[in-house]
């Protein structure tokens, strides 16, 4: 795959005129992500991790895009056509989605992502209540379908879609400190929540890849408080089997250090790594097969949010010059950005890897 190529799709992809050649460029690279088409022709991208943030750039609130996909795919376009980022995600993350259709009870602030506020699951008898969502009528699952689907009717971009992973849906159910807390007193309980969520996120992304994703970036950031051990007995069977079962590619996220898990992270399948800024992604060089994709890991906040463009700058280019024997290295931020993250801050970052790849 050639950076022409590479570039034909991208420029394509956003042009609504285009959008017969388009389809027909995304089957000829059909289960492959962006950030390894880059990697294999040796095209360095980079993008922050779009998020509730963008809510500015269209005059509306956090909440009116998680609650409408119409909404959701009108500020998403609008970033699409303005900042022409490598990186696009069709689904703002939102990972009280899953559980509150679920039965979770959630807080939704106008300016800030939901969270949950009642954890239903506290012992196995409490199961006996759950059952499967369905994604098209149960809580706000719909709305991500929608912005999904509005999103492949107007672009041919290679698209990310964000979903739980099954331990953070778990823990969602349970309680953090509760379900950390059960992996060694209740271990049973805690593996059976994990097969319940596992159903969930499975059949949710069955309607997102039917709408039209072409990537399921997986998030699973309450892992970084896991110790590899028990990564490896609570959390890594249940990733095997959930990117198995998906026909597109997946990344997985975890937030926070996850320096003692990347090998197993490694070990899911998926075919990309996402890691959050206190993880020393320079540390990560020679423990990533080559067919993995790394990426990372612009401070969210420390520099996308609370420095100046120039530093913004400054910091990207640095970040890869630090990777850039590292053909398997895609730039995003750490993780999505925060609400009041300046918009100038996002164009110096995209700009500055356009500096920096000479284009």
């Amino acid at each position: 795959m050639s950076t022409s190529t590479i570039d034909v799709i991208n420029w394509v992809g956003r042009k609504r005129a285009m959008r017969p050649v388009g389809l027909l460029l995304r089957k000829a690279v059909s289960g492959k992500s962006f950030a390894q088409m880059a990697a294999s022709s040796g095209r360095r991208i980079g993008a922050p991790i779009m998020g509730a943030y963008l809510s500015t750039l269209t005059e509306t609130t956090v909440k009116e895009n998680l609650l409408d996909g119409h909404t959701m795919f009108r500020t998403t376009e609008k970033y699409i056509t303005e900042f022409k980022p490598d990186f696009v995600m069709c689904t703002f993350p939102d990972l009280t989605a899953e559980a509150e259709a679920c039965g979770c009870k959630i807080n939704m602030p106008d300016n800030a992502l939901p969270s949950v506020t009642v954890h239903p699951i506290q012992s196995r008898d409490d199961m006996k209540n759950l059952r499967i969502p369905d994604p098209h009528k149960d809580g706000r699952l719909k709305v991500f379908i929608d912005a999904t689907r509005l999103f492949s009717e107007r672009f041919t971009l290679p698209k990310t879609a964000a979903s739980a992973g099954p331990f953070t849906l778990a823990a969602e159910l349970m309680g953090v400190e509760v379900i950390t807390r059960k992996t060694v007193k209740e271990p049973v309980l805690v593996q059976e929540v994990m097969e319940y969520a596992l159903q969930v996120v499975q059949r949710y992304n069955e309607e997102l890849i039917r709408a039209g994703a072409d990537v399921i970036g997986i998030a699973e950031p309450t892992c970084s408080l896991l110790s590899a051990k028990a990564f490896e007995k609570f959390v890594l069977p249940y990733l095997q089997r959930y990117v198995k079962s998906l026909p597109i590619p997946a990344t997985l996220h975890i937030c926070g250090r996850a320096n003692h898990l990347v090998e197993l992270m490694c070990k899911t399948g998926v075919t990309g790594i996402s890691v959050d800024s206190p993880t020393d992604v320079t540390k990560l060089k020679g423990r990533v097969p080559t067919d993995i994709i790394i990426l990372g890991n612009l401070a969210p906040v420390d520099i996308l949010m609370m420095k100046k463009p120039d530093e913004v700058r400054a910091a990207t280019i640095e970040l890869l010059r630090a990777m850039e024997d590292v053909p398997n290295f895609g730039l995003l931020s750490g993780c999505d950005l925060p609400v009041g993250t300046p918009m100038e801050n996002i164009e110096a970052m995209i700009n500055a890897v356009r500096e920096y790849r000479g284009n």
